[in-house]
């Protein structure tokens, strides 16, 4: 999947299946911005928005994935 992890798209997408691994490259909330000018996305949140985003991400991640095997 490539999308939103902080909605419901998850569990839409696996139709009550489960993951055996997820692999996220959430950002790093460090105001980024590279050579050509290009920004990412949510990488410049206060340090509770930060947070409350990390939370929905990996709670919507632990119900579809049955072993943990979350890679960061």
């Amino acid at each position: 999947m490539c999308g939103d992890t902080t909605t419901g798209d998850v569990e839409v997408l696996m139709e009550g299946k489960y993951a055996d691994l997820c692999v996220t490259d959430a950002p790093y909330n460090v105001d980024y911005e590279g050579g050509t000018g290009m920004k990412i996305k949510n990488d410049n949140m206060s340090q509770d928005e930060f947070y409350s985003f990390l939370s929905k991400a990996f709670s919507n991640i632990s119900q579809i994935d049955e072993t943990w095997g979350l890679h960061l």
